[in-house]
Protein backbone atom coordinates (compact mmCIF):
# COMPACT_ATOMS: atom_id res chain seq x y z
CA UNK A 1 0.00 0.00 0.00
CA UNK A 2 1.24 3.24 -1.08
CA UNK A 3 0.08 6.35 -0.19
CA UNK A 4 0.37 9.23 -2.56
CA UNK A 5 -0.33 12.47 -0.68
CA UNK A 6 1.02 16.48 -1.76
CA UNK A 7 0.65 19.29 0.40
CA UNK A 8 -2.31 20.65 -2.46
CA UNK A 9 -4.44 19.31 -4.72
CA UNK A 10 -2.15 20.42 -7.57
CA UNK A 11 0.98 18.90 -6.01
CA UNK A 12 -1.01 15.61 -5.42
CA UNK A 13 -1.25 15.49 -9.11
CA UNK A 14 1.78 16.51 -10.12
CA UNK A 15 3.25 13.75 -8.25
CA UNK A 16 0.57 11.49 -9.95
CA UNK A 17 2.20 12.84 -13.19
CA UNK A 18 6.17 12.82 -11.70
CA UNK A 19 5.69 8.77 -11.04
CA UNK A 20 3.61 7.68 -14.00
CA UNK A 21 4.36 10.17 -16.99
CA UNK A 22 7.27 10.13 -19.69
CA UNK A 23 9.37 12.88 -20.77
CA UNK A 24 8.49 13.86 -24.11
CA UNK A 25 4.51 12.90 -23.74
CA UNK A 26 2.73 14.52 -26.80
CA UNK A 27 -0.15 16.47 -24.37
CA UNK A 28 -0.66 17.31 -21.35
CA UNK A 29 -4.25 18.55 -20.21
CA UNK A 30 -4.44 21.44 -17.64
CA UNK A 31 -7.83 21.75 -15.85
CA UNK A 32 -9.25 23.50 -12.84
CA UNK A 33 -8.63 22.15 -9.62
CA UNK A 34 -10.92 24.20 -8.29
CA UNK A 35 -14.07 21.95 -9.96
CA UNK A 36 -14.50 18.34 -11.25
CA UNK A 37 -15.93 18.43 -14.70
CA UNK A 38 -13.85 19.89 -16.76
CA UNK A 39 -10.68 17.78 -15.20
CA UNK A 40 -13.23 14.49 -15.73
CA UNK A 41 -13.40 14.57 -18.96
CA UNK A 42 -10.37 15.54 -19.77
CA UNK A 43 -9.11 12.76 -18.03
CA UNK A 44 -10.76 9.94 -20.35
CA UNK A 45 -8.59 12.18 -23.83
CA UNK A 46 -5.77 12.51 -21.84
CA UNK A 47 -5.34 8.75 -20.68
CA UNK A 48 -6.31 7.60 -24.27
CA UNK A 49 -3.31 9.20 -24.91
CA UNK A 50 -0.87 8.54 -21.83
CA UNK A 51 -0.82 11.68 -21.35
CA UNK A 52 -1.39 13.42 -17.75
CA UNK A 53 -4.40 15.73 -16.51
CA UNK A 54 -2.64 18.46 -14.72
CA UNK A 55 -4.46 21.38 -12.31
CA UNK A 56 -4.29 24.91 -12.06
CA UNK A 57 -6.52 28.06 -10.20
CA UNK A 58 -8.25 29.89 -12.56
CA UNK A 59 -5.57 32.49 -12.09
CA UNK A 60 -2.47 30.86 -10.72
CA UNK A 61 -0.69 28.17 -12.26
CA UNK A 62 0.91 26.35 -9.04
CA UNK A 63 4.43 25.71 -8.88
CA UNK A 64 4.21 22.04 -8.95
CA UNK A 65 2.42 22.46 -11.73
CA UNK A 66 4.65 24.40 -13.82
CA UNK A 67 7.54 22.37 -12.36
CA UNK A 68 5.95 19.47 -13.84
CA UNK A 69 5.21 20.77 -16.92
CA UNK A 70 8.58 22.03 -17.41
CA UNK A 71 9.63 18.27 -16.88
CA UNK A 72 7.53 16.42 -19.01
CA UNK A 73 8.37 19.07 -21.93
CA UNK A 74 5.23 17.95 -24.00
CA UNK A 75 4.48 19.11 -27.58
CA UNK A 76 1.62 20.60 -26.59
CA UNK A 77 -0.46 21.64 -23.59
CA UNK A 78 -4.43 21.52 -23.71
CA UNK A 79 -6.03 24.26 -21.61
CA UNK A 80 -9.37 23.09 -20.95
CA UNK A 81 -12.20 25.23 -20.53
CA UNK A 82 -12.44 28.37 -20.75
CA UNK A 83 -11.09 31.95 -19.48
CA UNK A 84 -13.77 31.91 -16.59
CA UNK A 85 -11.68 28.74 -15.52
CA UNK A 86 -8.40 28.87 -16.79
CA UNK A 87 -7.55 32.82 -17.65
CA UNK A 88 -5.50 33.54 -20.48
CA UNK A 89 -2.78 34.39 -18.38
CA UNK A 90 -2.51 31.10 -16.65
CA UNK A 91 -2.30 29.42 -20.28
CA UNK A 92 0.42 31.74 -21.55
CA UNK A 93 2.21 30.35 -18.15
CA UNK A 94 1.32 27.35 -18.55
CA UNK A 95 2.87 27.25 -22.28
CA UNK A 96 6.41 29.17 -21.16
CA UNK A 97 6.51 26.43 -18.71
CA UNK A 98 6.31 23.74 -20.85
CA UNK A 99 8.17 25.56 -23.92
CA UNK A 100 5.16 24.03 -26.11
CA UNK A 101 2.11 25.56 -27.76
CA UNK A 102 -1.09 25.94 -26.18
CA UNK A 103 -4.58 25.39 -27.59
CA UNK A 104 -7.70 25.92 -25.27
CA UNK A 105 -10.69 23.22 -25.41
CA UNK A 106 -14.11 24.91 -24.15
CA UNK A 107 -17.48 25.11 -24.72
CA UNK A 108 -20.50 26.85 -23.34
CA UNK A 109 -21.21 25.12 -20.84
CA UNK A 110 -19.62 21.82 -18.83
CA UNK A 111 -21.48 19.70 -21.62
CA UNK A 112 -20.21 21.47 -24.40
CA UNK A 113 -16.46 20.97 -22.99
CA UNK A 114 -16.62 17.43 -22.54
CA UNK A 115 -18.02 17.38 -26.52
CA UNK A 116 -15.38 19.59 -27.45
CA UNK A 117 -12.68 17.26 -25.77
CA UNK A 118 -13.82 13.96 -27.92
CA UNK A 119 -14.21 15.80 -31.26
CA UNK A 120 -11.34 13.91 -32.28
CA UNK A 121 -12.36 10.61 -30.56
CA UNK A 122 -13.55 7.56 -32.79
CA UNK A 123 -15.22 5.49 -31.06
CA UNK A 124 -17.16 2.58 -30.45
CA UNK A 125 -17.60 2.91 -26.70
CA UNK A 126 -18.93 5.86 -24.95
CA UNK A 127 -18.77 6.99 -21.32
CA UNK A 128 -22.13 8.79 -20.24
CA UNK A 129 -21.53 10.41 -17.04
CA UNK A 130 -23.50 13.21 -14.74
CA UNK A 131 -22.08 16.64 -15.03
CA UNK A 132 -24.03 17.77 -11.96
CA UNK A 133 -22.28 14.97 -9.35
CA UNK A 134 -18.48 13.65 -9.25
CA UNK A 135 -18.11 10.52 -7.84
CA UNK A 136 -19.64 8.41 -10.82
CA UNK A 137 -16.97 9.87 -13.09
CA UNK A 138 -14.14 9.79 -10.94
CA UNK A 139 -14.87 6.14 -11.05
CA UNK A 140 -15.73 5.62 -14.59
CA UNK A 141 -12.60 7.59 -16.36
CA UNK A 142 -9.85 4.72 -15.81
CA UNK A 143 -12.63 2.45 -17.43
CA UNK A 144 -13.32 4.71 -20.06
CA UNK A 145 -9.43 4.89 -20.72
CA UNK A 146 -8.96 1.28 -20.59
CA UNK A 147 -11.61 1.12 -23.12
CA UNK A 148 -10.49 3.99 -25.43
CA UNK A 149 -13.70 5.67 -25.12
CA UNK A 150 -14.59 9.34 -24.40
CA UNK A 151 -16.41 10.77 -21.38
CA UNK A 152 -19.24 13.35 -22.42
CA UNK A 153 -21.47 14.43 -19.48
CA UNK A 154 -25.68 15.16 -19.44
CA UNK A 155 -28.22 16.11 -16.64
CA UNK A 156 -29.95 14.23 -14.53
CA UNK A 157 -33.37 14.13 -16.78
CA UNK A 158 -32.43 16.05 -19.47
CA UNK A 159 -29.75 15.18 -22.75
CA UNK A 160 -27.66 18.70 -23.36
CA UNK A 161 -27.95 19.12 -27.44
CA UNK A 162 -24.45 19.56 -27.18
CA UNK A 163 -24.11 15.91 -26.08
CA UNK A 164 -26.51 14.67 -28.13
CA UNK A 165 -24.42 16.20 -31.11
CA UNK A 166 -21.45 14.41 -29.85
CA UNK A 167 -23.01 11.04 -29.19
CA UNK A 168 -24.52 11.37 -33.13
CA UNK A 169 -21.44 12.35 -34.63
CA UNK A 170 -19.18 8.94 -32.57
CA UNK A 171 -22.12 6.58 -33.06
CA UNK A 172 -20.58 4.39 -31.34
CA UNK A 173 -21.93 0.72 -30.80
CA UNK A 174 -22.08 1.04 -26.99
CA UNK A 175 -23.48 3.63 -24.51
CA UNK A 176 -21.79 3.09 -21.13
CA UNK A 177 -24.01 5.17 -18.42
CA UNK A 178 -22.33 5.55 -14.76
CA UNK A 179 -25.34 5.35 -12.21
CA UNK A 180 -28.37 4.90 -11.17
CA UNK A 181 -31.51 6.55 -12.44
CA UNK A 182 -31.08 9.23 -9.55
CA UNK A 183 -28.19 10.35 -11.48
CA UNK A 184 -29.06 9.62 -15.16
CA UNK A 185 -32.76 9.14 -15.26
CA UNK A 186 -34.79 6.69 -17.70
CA UNK A 187 -35.58 9.93 -19.78
CA UNK A 188 -31.93 10.39 -20.62
CA UNK A 189 -31.04 6.85 -21.21
CA UNK A 190 -34.08 7.27 -24.00
CA UNK A 191 -32.77 10.24 -25.41
CA UNK A 192 -29.46 8.37 -25.98
CA UNK A 193 -31.32 5.70 -27.66
CA UNK A 194 -32.62 8.43 -30.10
CA UNK A 195 -29.29 9.87 -30.79
CA UNK A 196 -27.68 6.58 -31.62
CA UNK A 197 -30.96 4.16 -32.19
CA UNK A 198 -28.01 1.58 -33.36
CA UNK A 199 -26.29 1.64 -30.11
CA UNK A 200 -26.63 -0.70 -27.22
CA UNK A 201 -26.96 1.06 -24.01
CA UNK A 202 -25.78 -0.51 -20.57
CA UNK A 203 -25.53 1.17 -17.50
CA UNK A 204 -23.50 0.38 -14.91
CA UNK A 205 -24.93 1.24 -11.23
CA UNK A 206 -24.66 0.72 -7.53
CA UNK A 207 -27.01 1.37 -4.46
CA UNK A 208 -24.60 4.23 -3.40
CA UNK A 209 -21.28 5.86 -5.21
CA UNK A 210 -18.88 2.84 -3.44
CA UNK A 211 -20.91 0.01 -4.96
CA UNK A 212 -20.76 1.88 -8.07
CA UNK A 213 -17.51 2.55 -8.34
CA UNK A 214 -16.92 -1.35 -7.61
CA UNK A 215 -19.27 -2.14 -10.58
CA UNK A 216 -17.60 0.02 -12.68
CA UNK A 217 -14.17 -1.85 -11.48
CA UNK A 218 -15.51 -5.47 -11.88
CA UNK A 219 -17.16 -5.08 -15.01
CA UNK A 220 -14.31 -3.75 -17.06
CA UNK A 221 -11.35 -4.82 -15.40
CA UNK A 222 -12.59 -8.48 -13.34
CA UNK A 223 -11.99 -10.09 -16.30
CA UNK A 224 -8.39 -9.88 -16.21
CA UNK A 225 -5.28 -9.80 -14.09
CA UNK A 226 -5.16 -6.61 -12.07
CA UNK A 227 -1.85 -5.15 -10.96
CA UNK A 228 -2.98 -1.98 -9.29
CA UNK A 229 -5.80 -0.69 -7.82
CA UNK A 230 -6.17 2.76 -7.22
CA UNK A 231 -8.08 3.96 -3.86
CA UNK A 232 -9.41 7.51 -2.83
CA UNK A 233 -12.40 9.14 -1.12
CA UNK A 234 -15.38 8.88 -2.22
CA UNK A 235 -16.27 12.01 0.24
CA UNK A 236 -14.39 14.93 -2.38
CA UNK A 237 -13.14 14.90 -5.60
CA UNK A 238 -9.41 17.02 -5.08
CA UNK A 239 -7.54 14.09 -4.55
CA UNK A 240 -8.35 12.01 -7.25
CA UNK A 241 -8.99 14.68 -9.99
CA UNK A 242 -5.51 13.39 -11.70
CA UNK A 243 -5.77 9.96 -11.12
CA UNK A 244 -8.22 8.92 -13.81
CA UNK A 245 -5.81 8.78 -16.63
CA UNK A 246 -3.02 7.37 -14.72
CA UNK A 247 -4.90 4.63 -13.82
CA UNK A 248 -6.25 3.70 -16.69
CA UNK A 249 -3.59 3.95 -19.03
CA UNK A 250 -2.11 0.85 -16.16
CA UNK A 251 -5.10 -1.21 -16.77
CA UNK A 252 -6.20 0.02 -12.79
CA UNK A 253 -9.49 0.25 -11.40
CA UNK A 254 -10.41 3.32 -8.99
CA UNK A 255 -12.22 2.30 -5.82
CA UNK A 256 -13.91 4.63 -3.24
CA UNK A 257 -13.69 4.70 0.62
CA UNK A 258 -14.84 6.49 3.29
CA UNK A 259 -12.59 8.56 5.80
CA UNK A 260 -12.97 6.12 8.61
CA UNK A 261 -14.30 2.95 6.98
CA UNK A 262 -13.91 0.44 3.72
CA UNK A 263 -17.47 -0.12 2.56
CA UNK A 264 -18.45 -3.47 1.76
CA UNK A 265 -18.65 -3.17 -1.49
CA UNK A 266 -15.48 -1.59 -2.18
CA UNK A 267 -14.04 -4.86 0.26
CA UNK A 268 -16.18 -7.13 -1.83
CA UNK A 269 -14.55 -5.56 -5.35
CA UNK A 270 -10.70 -5.63 -4.02
CA UNK A 271 -10.99 -9.67 -3.26
CA UNK A 272 -12.34 -10.19 -6.10
CA UNK A 273 -9.79 -7.81 -8.13
CA UNK A 274 -7.22 -9.28 -5.77
CA UNK A 275 -4.42 -6.39 -7.24
CA UNK A 276 -0.89 -7.09 -6.13
CA UNK A 277 -0.67 -3.59 -5.04
CA UNK A 278 -2.46 -0.41 -4.16
CA UNK A 279 -2.55 3.25 -4.33
CA UNK A 280 -3.65 5.04 -1.84
CA UNK A 281 -4.57 9.09 -2.79
CA UNK A 282 -4.87 11.47 -0.03
CA UNK A 283 -3.54 12.98 3.42
CA UNK A 284 -4.85 11.92 6.40
CA UNK A 285 -7.72 14.45 6.51
CA UNK A 286 -9.35 12.23 3.77
CA UNK A 287 -8.18 8.71 4.04
CA UNK A 288 -7.61 7.96 8.02
CA UNK A 289 -4.66 5.68 8.84
CA UNK A 290 -7.37 2.89 10.41
CA UNK A 291 -8.30 2.67 6.93
CA UNK A 292 -4.98 2.72 5.12
CA UNK A 293 -4.61 -0.49 7.44
CA UNK A 294 -7.45 -1.96 6.48
CA UNK A 295 -6.90 -2.16 2.91
CA UNK A 296 -3.79 -3.53 3.47
CA UNK A 297 -5.03 -6.32 5.08
CA UNK A 298 -7.94 -7.02 2.46
CA UNK A 299 -4.90 -7.15 -0.19
CA UNK A 300 -2.79 -9.29 1.47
Amino acid sequence: MQRVVGSTRYATAAKLSAANVEVGTERVYLATGQGYADALAAGAAAGSRDGPVLLAARHVLPQATAAELARIAPQEVVVVGGEQVLSEAVATAAGHAAQAPVIRRAGASRFSTAASLAETATAQVVYLATGEEFADALAGVPAAVAENAPMLLTGQDVLPQPTRDALTRLSPQRVVMLGGPQALSEQVRQRVHGAVPGASVQRLAGDDRFATAATIAETVFGGQVVDDAVVATGGTFADALAAGPVAGASQSPLLLVGRDAVPAATEGALRRLAPSQSLLLGGLGAVSDGVAGSLADILQ
